[in-house]
């Protein structure tokens, strides 16, 4: 028999204690002892009947989403712990869905490291003409009219010309450069609500192995086809032109649509500005004489001719996405006010979803697909992506910022995710801004979701390069038919190592933007904390 001190048999209760502390955390023993508290894990499973089976644990495969949104004023520390990892990335989406921008503090993400593929290399602008076209038919077209009512009211609102024309007719076109160039209407087609299209050609470009007859008959079969451009765009978006009351403009509401071929700056090569919608020639020649007064759309004629069919299919879509461009100008600059034009982001990408929507049954080229989502990634040597990039702000291939991709990427994951009646709705909403509008909208097709939930979902989606098999309910970019409309599905995995990503941390968030950050091949357990700005979010993916 061993006798122990008073303070031995304490030390030996003590040891007792923890021993079946122990045991019973482990899942053995019993008693009333509570175990010890699991890992701490912030964020939340943000997909359903997908890999985030809980807070903490991955199921080992498949896609799994978690979120903490940050909705107060001050930066939130977000700690994470997912167990059930067997060497797959871990993606931390950092996503601002406000619409100012936020700090992001040094020592935010611990461990930064970034995967830069490319160098940025210099790209080319936009073309400073185009931009200038996009403010004048946004604003620019209102201060033309009140310039021109300041004037006496005799060089204003004289009778409009009325001319028919016949294939074989000439007819010069004044150009941005202010050129006018000489045309021969060398087609005419009828739409399907009676609207006549003419096909004028710069006349030194109509000849074989420029624009030939065999490009003229595609692209009017394109436009005029049953469920061709035309009768698409009437069908979501209503008539190009009709009545008015702005005795400035033309005023013939079954005025001719002029598809109007030009080249453009003669510089023996496809691409730059492909086509243009300009709203100044809308004006009769009383009150802006250099207006072509025509309801027009215009193309580079090399596009057409020097880039074979894919130059052709790249003229087609052109004219889906000028001519949205055109009814956004008639049904609400002109029909609502001059105070609800689309911003120019919002207004880009209903041309893009415009495009989007008809490409299936006309190309076989798909714009969301093929170009804009992948130069978003910062794929098809674009060399930088457009991440950090704000959705509103319009910076179109600046270099390190492309908002055609952004605006269009996004707009394809909207339309996918929405459907045809989102993007109709949006077309008309009336709200105070195009933000609000596109919230609106967003809201009359999802009651229970929001443009910040959506922008969430398509950073997600998109900056985590989502596998598009087996995307959770709400994520990826899923094909989708419905009102005689198709969009194949896309799958953002296939650019994963084309992606840009960022080399160290910024200093901030821009507004609607988002910063990806990856972890690579990690095994057990993932642990890490992240600082996340109010007015944020983040969202761990892991596929």
């Amino acid at each position: 028999m061993v006798h122990l001190s008073r303070s031995q048999q304490r030390i030996a209760l003590l040891s007792s204690i923890l021993i079946s502390l122990h045991v019973a955390g482990c899942g053995g023993g019993g008693g009333d002892v509570a175990p010890p508290s699991g890992p701490i894990s912030a964020v939340e499973p943000a997909c359903q009947s997908c890999a985030a089976t809980s807070a903490t644990t991955y199921a080992g495969s498949g896609t799994g989403i978690w979120q903490a949104i940050n909705s107060g004023s001050a930066i939130k520390d977000i700690p994470i712990s997912i167990s059930g990892l067997a060497g797959q990335d871990v993606q931390l989406i950092l996503t601002n869905e406000s619409t100012a921008t936020v700090p992001l503090p040094s020592g935010s993400i611990p461990n930064f490291s970034g995967t830069d593929l490319f160098a940025v290399s210099a790209s080319q602008t936009e073309d400073a003409t185009k931009a200038s076209i996009a403010e004048f038919n946004r604003a620019g077209w209102i201060q033309a009219i009140r310039d021109a009512q300041g004037q006496a009211r005799s060089l204003v609102g004289a009778p409009q010309t009325s001319t028919v024309h016949a294939v074989g007719d000439t007819q010069s076109f004044r150009h941005t450069d202010n050129t006018d160039r000489p045309t021969t209407l060398a087609k005419q087609v009828v739409a399907s609500d009676g609207r006549q299209v003419n096909f004028w050609v710069e006349t030194s470009e109509y000849a074989t192995p420029k624009i030939t007859d065999a490009i003229l008959d595609t692209l009017a079969t394109k436009l005029a086809q049953t469920n061709g451009v035309y009768d698409s765009l009437i069908s979501v978006g209503g008539p190009l032109w009709g009545a008015h009351s702005y005795s400035e403009l033309i005023n013939n509401a079954s005025q001719p649509l002029d598809v109007v071929l030009l080249n453009f700056d003669n510089n023996s090569h496809a691409y730059g500005v492909v086509g243009y919608f300009f709203a100044l020639n809308n004006f009769l020649k009383s009150v802006i004489p250099t207006s072509n007064e025509s309801l027009s759309i215009y193309l580079d004629t090399e596009t057409l001719y020097r880039d074979g069919n894919t130059g052709l299919e790249n003229g087609i879509l052109t004219l889906a996405h000028e001519m949205m461009h055109m009814s956004n100008y008639y049904r609400r600059s002109i029909k609502i006010s001059p105070y609800h034009a689309f911003d120019t982001w919002l207004d880009e990408m209903s041309a893009m979803a415009m495009e989007d929507l008809v490409a299936h049954s006309l190309t076989a080229f798909n714009p969301i697909r093929d170009l804009r989502l992948p130069q978003y990634l910062g794929a098809n040597g674009l060399g930088y992506a457009s991440f950090q990039c704000p959705l509103t702000t319009w910076t179109a291939y600046s270099g390190t910022c492309e908002s055609y991709s952004v605006s269009g990427s996004f707009g394809g994951f909207l339309v996918r995710q929405l459907g045809v009646g989102f993007f109709k709705n949006l077309l008309t909403q009336t709200s105070s801004n195009s933000l609000n509008a596109l919230d609106a909208a967003i809201k009359v097709a999802a009651p229970t979701s929001s443009l910040a939930q959506q922008f969430r979902r398509f950073t997600v989606s998109a900056a985590g390069v989502l596998p598009q098999a087996g995307a959770p309910v709400g994520y990826g970019f899923p094909a989708r038919s419905e009102g005689g409309f198709s969009v194949p599905a896309i799958n953002a995995f296939a650019f994963k190592s084309q992606r840009v990503l960022p080399l160290s941390a910024p200093t901030q968030i821009k507004p609607l933007a988002t910063l990806p950050i990856v972890r690579k091949s990690v095994s057990g357990t993932y642990v890490d904390s992240v600082r996340v700005p109010p007015g944020a979010s983040l969202s761990v993916v892991i596929h």
